[in-house]
């Protein structure tokens, strides 16, 4: 593994701050000052970064796995230039954390709920490639209420307003005006959608669920945690990623 990923997998600092720190001498393997970034490290060379060894990263055990509650009104991406909402990094206090991690999967800005973040960029990539059906759950509050030809056409797969054709999709009203549904597939607003072809309006769309994954609704809006073993590798398991 390269020296860089060692430091940042570490979490001592970020990746590109290792860059810097390995240039000016601030690491050692097995006792020698190397002060290139790219120099791959076996798993048995001792690493010290300003007198702290650092462990070697194996297996999935490397990654981060966090779990948001994501409010409304924050962008569940990295933050850009001309970014004029908040995003998810603003919640994150631990500074190194916040650099290595992204969003598996998108919600939109007033979308709240379940948001998973990870450095593991092929769990990313299984758990959000249409390819590998991996099912998000919803809870859409709705203006109107569906009648029984719309659940039906939902459930069926249909054509919407626009032109876009959807797979099947699990439906079922759990309180008034309130639906659980669960995809497989995760095309660009495609629940507002759904409900814009039946001219009807979503007041709330609350991700609960990614796969093995529930939200925890312990955590406030904007409170995050580390996943447990268990949902890791409920995840890990999912993803044909379990070691």
């Amino acid at each position: 593994m390269r020296l860089d990923s060692i430091l940042a997998k570490n979490r001592v600092c970020t990746k590109k701050q290792a860059k810097v720190a390995i240039r000016r001498g601030n690491v050692t393997v097995d006792g020698v000052v190397v002060k290139k970034a790219s120099t791959d490290i076996s798993s048995t060379s001792v690493v010290v970064f300003n007198k702290q060894e650092l462990k070697y990263p194996s297996g999935m055990n490397m990654y981060k796995y966090i779990v948001m509650n994501k409010p409304e009104g924050i962008l569940s991406d990295k933050r850009g230039e001309d970014t004029e909402y908040p995003t998810f990094e603003d919640f994150i206090l631990d500074p190194v954390l916040k650099a290595i991690v992204n969003p598996v999967g998108r919600l939109d800005v007033n979308s709240i709920g379940l948001l998973l973040l990870t450095d593991n960029g092929l769990l990313n990539h299984n758990l959000t490639h249409p390819k590998k059906d991996i099912t998000k759950a919803y809870h859409v509050t709705s203006r109107d209420k569906l009648d029984e030809d719309a659940m039906y056409l939902i459930k069926a797969g249909m054509k919407l307003f626009d032109g876009t054709l959807i797979k099947p999709i699990e439906i079922e009203e759990i309180e008034d005006k309130v639906y659980k549904m669960v995809l497989t597939e995760g095309k660009m607003h495609i629940i507002k959608k759904i409900f814009k072809t039946f001219d009807n309006w979503i007041e709330e769309l609350k991700r609960v669920s990614i796969g093995t994954l529930t939200l925890d609704e312990s955590l406030e809006p904007g409170e995050y945690r580390e996943l447990t073993d268990e949902e890791v590798d409920g995840l890990l398991e999912l993803s044909s990623l379990k070691e």
